[in-house]
């Protein structure tokens, strides 16, 4: 493609697009790209990855650099007009967080280093029970699968709520596990735990579970790490007992911090409420996190009787410190509030209206590609046209037999359209499973082949071995990952081995997930054409 027909092409494109969707302030946008990520269009990027991480705006990264050099930060947990600084800025990010989020005063916000950190704080602390249970819906993160082996090792029963053809799961069903381990005096631990948005189809899934595992005596932990970067979550409407978040899917920067919001009851933090349950069983302790310890082995004897404390010889802090082990990164909190009030400028209403519009655009165009056969190109996971969908979609590109296609082919078709030759805009997107098994199996396995799940494991291992070695004896990662960005011949599999594993992967039923497209703040109608530009470079120049 020359530059001249991308500019004419686009003209007319996004004419037609202005005509759709005339309320969303497109030169308000056109203007924050200039000003914020001009560097997108410097180094001619169309970035559609904004579900695996979002992108800083330039006054975040300018703010954060100012506040460094001019003002001295210590360590919070000494007491010196360094530290002092330091602890204030912390907490008024703190607060800042609940602000947002409207928490009030039913929650307390922990500060983690990101939503997976968040998860793993719940799991090793909650009080499972072989009583208890653990309910999970296919549709979640690798992380959220993980605490299955917390309840597993405590005994807990573990059950998981299966998707229909539409990667919906049902709600019959779900109520179904929910009222099998309901109890009526409260007394056992069992956690619910959903996404509010697919971080794999985009689908936003109701809210109103929380209020149906509730009336069951269920507590929840709500998911909202793909959610919040273009919706605003409301804690006094809906009040789940846990919530994860990470920063840097929202605004970009920084990378390191997420947070906990936990269910409170109110400012008391009694031990009847979901803090309460973590604090109790938190099982160790480390810097920062105790309000009293001693090193003694043996436990501490007061009036000829053993004190007995958990964990040994300490008594935990009765607030968000007993969760923040070791020194905060002091440095970096301030800018999460920065990145707050940065969301809160755009507005979160408008940033939705732009979303929607650009999504049904782009939507609306891959389902007009068709095989010379009128096959259609490609299909829409969960459905073409959804209330629910928000900011991402997963997309599976089949060929004119109807055939998925394989996610390393695609691959390797994105880096062979990245290194063509001249100056059109890369390409930034996501294939393969998305840290979302369920919804990938959902999506690409054969149920009725047995022997899926098991291949499924020989391609990751092949994956690994090829990725590790790139076809080189003795080559280390570090040298790989320096030619992906310098080598535009660079290929993860050699040809052989690529179309090796693509007829296993036929042969199994087992395409590896599909394509992600996923949108934010500064995307354009200009980064959805040069999306379809390279749809259409797919089904040109690989229709089989």
């Amino acid at each position: 493609m020359t530059e001249t027909k991308s500019i004419l092409d686009f003209t007319a494109f996004e004419q037609e697009f202005l005509a759709t969707a005339p309320d969303c302030q497109w030169k308000e946008l056109n203007r924050l790209r200039e000003t914020e990520f001009s560097r997108l269009d410097k180094q001619r990027q169309t970035y559609l990855d904004y579900t695996g991480s979002n992108l800083y705006p330039a006054s975040l990264i300018t703010g954060f650099q100012s506040r460094l050099l001019e003002q001295v930060y210590g360590n919070p947990h000494s007491e010196n007009p360094t530290a002092n600084l330091s602890s204030l800025v912390i907490e008024e990010t703190r607060q800042s967080v609940l602000d947002y989020f409207n928490a009030g005063k039913d929650y307390c916000c922990i500060f983690t280093a990101n939503a997976t950190a968040s998860l793993k704080l719940v799991g090793e602390s909650y009080p499972f029970g072989d009583k208890g249970a653990y309910v999970y819906t296919h549709d979640n993160h690798n992380s959220v699968l993980g605490l299955r082996q917390y309840a597993l090792n405590k005994k807990a029963s573990i059950e998981a709520v299966y998707l229909n053809n539409d990667y919906c799961f049902s709600k019959q069903e779900l109520e179904s596990l929910l009222s099998k381990y309901a109890t009526t005096d409260g007394s056992d631990n069992r956690l619910f735990a959903f996404p509010a948005q697919s971080n794999s189809t985009g689908i936003k899934h109701s809210l109103e579970l929380i209020d149906l595992a509730h009336a069951k005596g269920w507590d929840v932990l709500l998911d909202t790490a793909a959610y919040v970067s273009t919706n605003k979550l409301d804690l006094q409407a809906i009040q789940p007992e846990f919530v994860c978040i990470s920063f840097y899917k929202m605004f970009g920067f920084p990378t390191g911090i997420g947070c906990l919001l936990v269910k409170t009851k109110k400012e008391s933090f009694q031990s009847s409420s979901a803090f309460g349950k973590l604090r109790n069983n938190k099982p160790a302790f480390f810097g920062g996190t105790v309000a009293y310890v001693s090193s003694n082995s043996e436990p501490i004897r007061h009036e000829g009787k053993e004190m007995l404390h958990h964990p040994l010889n300490a008594i935990l802090q009765f607030d968000h410190s007993a969760f923040e082990e070791g020194t905060p990164d002091f440095l970096s909190l301030p800018a999460v509030k920065d990145g707050l009030h940065f969301l809160e400028q755009i507005g979160i209403p408008l940033l939705q209206r732009r979303v929607n519009a650009l999504m049904r655009s782009l939507i609306h165009h891959l389902i007009q590609l068709k095989h010379q056969n009128g096959q259609p190109f490609a299909e829409i996971c969960g459905g073409n046209e959804r209330n629910d969908r928000g900011s991402n979609i997963l997309i599976k590109f089949k060929r004119s037999n109807g055939v998925q296609y394989w996610g390393g082919t695609l691959e390797k078709i994105l880096t062979e359209y990245n290194n063509q030759p001249g100056d059109q805009y890369k390409l930034s997107v996501r294939i393969g499973t998305f840290c979302n098994p369920g919804v990938n199996e959902s999506c690409s396995m054969d149920q009725d082949d047995e022997k899926s799940g098991s291949f499924s494991v020989k391609l990751t291992e092949e994956a690994i071995h090829c990725d590790q070695n790139c076809g080189y004896a003795g080559t280390d990662y570090l040298s790989i990952l320096r030619r992906k960005l310098t080598d535009i011949t660079y290929q993860k599999y050699s040809n052989e081995k690529h179309e090796e594993m693509k007829l296993n992967a036929n042969r199994h039923g087992y395409m590896s997930g599909g394509m992600r497209v996923s949108i934010g703040m500064a995307t354009t109608p200009r980064d959805i054409f040069e999306f379809l530009c390279f749809a259409n470079y797919l089904l040109e120049r690989n229709p089989d």
